[in-house]
């Protein structure tokens, strides 16, 4: 059974384009948010992302995904 949230979001793209989205498009869907978050808040060079991103979860509080808590 799909997250509430997952289920929201494929009835807005159903709505939107007509059509169903997978599960690979919503985990698309989250990483893209994930990383435009980390470059909004400063990451601004691949390592500095790659610090940001393993932050998540550990020293810094996780990233709330469409797809639930991303570590």
């Amino acid at each position: 059974e799909a997250l509430p949230a997952v289920r929201a979001m494929r009835a807005r793209y159903r709505a939107r384009f007509g059509a169903d989205i997978g599960a690979g498009e919503v985990l698309a869907y989250d990483a893209m948010r994930l990383i435009l978050r980390g470059l909004r808040e400063g990451a601004t060079t691949g390592d500095a992302l790659r610090q940001w991103l393993d932050a998540r979860g550990r020293s810094a509080p996780a990233f709330p995904g469409v797809t639930g808590p991303l570590r």
